[in-house]
């Protein structure tokens, strides 16, 4: 991951970045000898962490057991791990966010992540699979990406989106 190369404030709020060119997973990158699915650049960083874990009392759920971490600074999820009853993980969901920054606009100061999260992968561990998003396949350092766009609740009222549905 290459990261963003421009920051700016966009009218009525929120922020625009422009993504720079560059693999990102490992499919992506010529020689590359790991998981196709596996970020490229992206290093891990040691985060205070809340795990939360939820054990279903049904016993024909489909997991035995729920592991949910929690950035205890930002409150975002980090990651999502599934186990069998037998206690064998099953899968994973790990997303991966931009760096913390710094932007202002209008004298006003704030932090934010750059961009959100870049790359999601949902990980299948017992069929050896993955599926990954999160981030301009073609043509990133023309496609924008922007963060903290207000948006109208009424947008989200369900005859809204259901007159958007047909």
């Amino acid at each position: 991951m290459k990261g963003d190369t421009e920051r700016k404030a966009l009218p009525g709020g929120g922020w625009q970045g422009q993504f720079k060119s560059g693999a990102f997973i490992g499919v992506e990158s010529p020689g590359w000898t790991g998981a196709p699915w596996a970020p490229v650049a992206p290093v891990l960083a040691k985060r205070k962490l809340w795990i939360i874990e939820a054990v279903p009392k049904d016993k024909y759920y489909l997991y035995g057991k729920i592991e949910l971490y929690v950035d205890k600074e930002g409150f975002v999820g980090a990651w999502n791990r599934k186990f069998s009853w037998n206690g064998e993980l099953l899968a994973d969901f790990v997303p991966t966010a931009g760096p913390t920054v710094e932007v202002s606009a209008d004298g006003a100061k704030e932090m934010i992540t750059a961009f959100g999260s870049i790359y999601l992968a949902g990980v299948n561990l017992k069929m050896d699979r993955a599926t990954v998003t999160g981030f301009p396949l073609k043509d990133r350092e023309k496609t924008p990406s922007a963060t903290r766009v207000p948006l109208d609740p009424q947008a989200f009222d369900y005859q809204a989106l259901q007159n958007r549905a047909k």
